[in-house]
């Protein structure tokens, strides 16, 4: 570990106690790390499409790139005729939906719950990752309604998303 430290440290620095010396090592290494993962502040937004489902996402990384604010919309077709998924998700769309996390430029959320004073539950997964010029990953959602009979399924399919830097305000 001297060998290490007296190969890394110019002469005049190696007086720097060696628990020193390693903090700061590791603070330059997470900061190249941030760095290479491509993670900058700012609004990103992107669309994704397959077959009739479509999804709009936009994040808005937040200051020390460790977390984001995010908000999805997704429209796409149900099991039974006429009825559409439309679906608002996100960082102030509902109560308690924090910002994500962001470790190693990646992030992934995923929730199951029931829609207030109905019996519908819904579950949704969003997974991503920096990418160079932005982020990129997938997003599901389904509900399931039990008011028809059978039970009406709305479903997003897997929709891989791609956002880019974006000069319009985080919705």
């Amino acid at each position: 570990m001297r060998r290490l430290i007296a190969v890394l440290i110019p002469p005049r620095l190696r007086l720097v106690r060696t628990g020193q010396a390693i903090a700061a090592l590791v603070v330059a290494f997470w900061g190249v790390s941030v760095a290479a993962a491509g993670v900058a502040r700012g609004v990103y937004t992107g669309v994704a499409h397959r077959g009739g489902h479509q999804m709009d996402i936009a994040l808005q990384v937040l200051a020390g790139a460790r977390s984001t604010k995010w908000r999805i919309n997704v429209i796409g077709s149900c099991s039974q005729p006429g009825i559409v998924l439309g679906v608002s998700l996100g960082t102030g769309t509902q109560p308690g939906v924090r910002p994500l996390r962001i470790r190693s430029g990646r992030f992934i959320v995923s929730h199951r719950g029931t829609i207030p004073n109905h019996p519908d539950t819904y579950r949704y997964a969003l997974v991503g990752h920096a990418v160079r010029g932005g982020f990129a990953g997938t997003f599901r959602y389904v509900e399931v309604s039990s008011y028809t009979n059978p039970a009406t399924v709305c479903d997003s399919s897997l929709l891989h998303w791609r956002v880019h830097p974006s000069s319009q305000p985080f919705p």
